[in-house]
């Protein structure tokens, strides 16, 4: 496997949409959804099965009509919804969509380094509170279930893969914190005063 390549770290990393698997998912979506969208309006037409295509139509409408609903996003979309630089990472398909380098403890892959997400911890829950939602509410409820980060990037239909998404946020993590450091060591010529 090829050594990958060192990143400047000083521009900022514009992550953009991926038009080919958009398009690959908008077609599946539209043959397996037009296929039990037909499947379930035949099915209402006879007296027997008619529960039975109500209940086609409304799997169909809650999990395969959201997935092409967010493929056409991304196939129509012009402007990177990810960026990476050495002051945070922002993701404008999110509320809030910027969160700095020097408020983040980690930055993993979720669900065991398998899923398409970037999962971020905050070092204060004060700041974590901003990126998660009520303490009732259903996403604070999947978070706890699958151990979810407290502010999760969807990395679906984005260009590269995961694992080089991962790199690229560490890459960035580091130059941010690095930037932090140098900046305190010309504040403090002295050196470190603190205790240890």
């Amino acid at each position: 496997m090829p050594e990958p390549e060192p990143l400047d770290c000083g521009t900022p990393f514009e992550v953009h949409y991926s038009r080919i698997s958009a398009a690959f998912t908008l077609i599946l979506v539209a043959l397996i959804g037009g296929s039990m969208a037909w499947t379930g309006f035949l099915l209402l037409w006879l007296p027997v099965f008619w529960l039975v295509g109500l209940l086609t139509l409304g799997l169909t409408a809650v999990f395969v009509l959201p997935v092409g609903l967010r493929a056409l996003r991304a196939l129509g979309s012009r402007d990177a919804p990810m960026v990476f630089d050495d002051e945070g990472v922002t993701d404008t398909r999110r509320k809030p969509s910027f969160a700095a380098w020097r408020d983040i403890h980690q930055v993993t892959l979720g669900y065991g380094e398998t899923a398409y997400m970037l999962r971020i911890d905050f070092r204060e829950r004060e700041v974590a509170a901003q990126y998660i939602s009520g303490p009732f509410s259903l996403g604070r409820i999947i978070r706890r279930l699958y151990a979810r980060g407290d502010w999760n990037l969807d990395l679906w239909y984005l260009r590269g893969s995961r694992h080089e998404l991962l790199r690229i946020a560490l890459a960035y993590r580091s130059a941010g914190i690095r930037k932090r450091v140098v900046a305190a060591r010309v504040e403090r010529p002295e050196g470190w005063t603190g205790p240890l």
